[in-house]
């Protein structure tokens, strides 16, 4: 979010919209969330859900093997951690990912949806 949006520090209860997030980078964020939970989400979740604790909770429960499968993903050799939640995991992953990767992702997501190049408007 905080890529997107361009602003340095977001907590995990700020909305979204609040903070000038506006439909389309709405939707980038969930295409981006369905490429990392390989699941196909209703854009209303963001709407429905603006935060990213509100939206990490929803994900959870709505999709609860695409969020498994992506906490699972980095940390194969590791024991969960028994004592947080899947929502609060699912909160630090996305607050962790990088910029490059954020970049990258919607790069991909413009040119499987444009069919050009991510310099083409």
């Amino acid at each position: 979010w905080q890529h997107m949006l361009g602003i340095e520090k977001i907590g995990v209860n700020d909305d979204f919209f609040e903070l000038g997030g506006d439909s389309l980078k709405g939707m980038n964020l969930v295409n981006h969330l369905e490429k990392k939970l390989g699941e196909t989400m209703d854009v209303d979740a963001l709407f429905e859900s603006p935060s990213v604790a509100s939206l990490a909770q929803f994900a959870t429960e709505t999709y609860p093997e695409g969020v498994a499968r992506f906490l699972a993903g980095d940390s194969e050799q590791q024991q969960p951690d028994r004592s947080e939640s899947a929502s609060e995991k699912l909160d630090a992953k996305i607050d962790a990912m990088s910029g490059e990767e954020v970049d990258a992702m919607l790069d991909q997501l413009m040119l499987d949806r444009q069919g050009g190049s991510p310099a083409d408007p």
